[in-house]
């Protein structure tokens, strides 16, 4: 059990560094879509490089879970960067996957968007705050 308590305390700088050395090897030329296998990988590595006392299975497992997470982490950032850019307006509704909003905002995007279009500038329902000197 104290090996994986260990495995666990490593992982809060094994997965960055795991997502570091996937977006490094990305900009090398290899293409997206074997990122998650490459990070597998990598963290596979890591395990054996870290966790040099424990045994080869527990360094595969750890390492295996270190490359998933940073993946999981990865994908998790760009789904969230990306529906805050619809929300801002930044890129139009039709360009993300309408199943990652809920159907209150792809209506409020879609009211925005309709505002825009015609020339009207949206209203902000909320009301401003008033600043006091």
């Amino acid at each position: 059990m104290e090996t994986y308590n260990e495995a666990i305390a490593n992982s809060f700088w094994i997965i960055p560094l795991v997502l570091a050395i996937v977006q490094a090897i990305k900009m090398m030329g290899v293409a997206t879509r074997f990122s998650p296998i490459i990070s597998i990988g990598v963290g596979v590595g890591l395990g054996f490089l870290v966790n040099t006392d424990h045994t080869i299975s527990q360094s595969i497992l750890s390492g295996v879970i270190y490359g998933l997470s940073a993946s999981g982490l990865y994908s998790g950032i760009t789904v969230t960067q990306k529906v805050a850019d619809v929300k801002s307006g930044e890129i139009p509704l039709s360009e993300v996957d309408k199943g990652l909003l809920t159907e209150k905002d792809i209506q409020e995007i879609q009211k925005k968007e309709q505002q825009q279009q015609s020339g009207q500038t949206p209203k902000n329902d909320k009301p401003s705050p008033i600043l006091k000197p």
